[in-house]
């Protein structure tokens, strides 16, 4: 049996957003066994098959039993209702010390570079100003093999969708490779 025979997969969509410097994946999904699906899959007997939806700011907190009240939307105030984008990132109006970086450069000495969120964490890629990188700019700054490294991972995505070598990275662009 197909997942298509049971569920209708053409309106799953998951991308990526970050409460409080963690990595969180929102949108509509499947998890089949506990992993994140969006595409048609052979099912098995046994399977279990959950339908999620991370949509919404107050359905991304209460999927993941998050509690509290304040929070913001890309430094802004927000509602519960308001519709998650990929890269928006999510923090508590006033943040545990703990979640605050511990060496973030004083004003008007930020590092040069395009702001993203690698692998949930919040980073600076380093870039020239007026350069444009690209995706195979941020697998050549991790490894001299970014073909042998793109082969052992499972998941290689910006912003939730499959990643292209020649894609242009963005500010608030998030990236995974796992």
């Amino acid at each position: 049996a197909l997942l298509s025979d049971y569920c209708d997969i053409t309106k799953l969509h998951t991308f990526e957003v970050t409460l409080d410097g963690r990595a969180f994946t929102a949108g509509e999904f499947l998890l089949v066994n506990g992993k994140t699906v969006c595409e048609d899959m052979d099912i098995e007997n046994g399977d279990v098959i959950q339908h999620i939806r991370r949509e919404t700011l107050g359905g991304l907190l209460s999927s993941g039993d998050i509690s509290g009240e304040g929070f913001l939307l890309n430094g802004v105030a927000a509602e519960m209702s308001v519709k998650l984008t990929p890269g928006d990132v999510i923090t508590t109006s006033e943040p545990p010390a703990e979640a605050l970086p511990e060496s973030e450069p004083p004003a008007g000495e930020q590092p040069e570079g395009v702001p993203i969120v690698f692998n949930g964490e919040p980073a600076v890629f380093p870039a020239a100003a007026g350069s444009q990188p690209i995706f195979l700019d941020i697998l050549a700054a991790f490894t001299d093999d970014p073909t042998g490294l793109l082969s052992q991972s499972e998941t290689v995505t910006i912003n939730g969708k499959t990643a292209r070598l020649d894609e242009a990275i963005h500010s608030g662009d998030v990236i995974v490779i796992e």
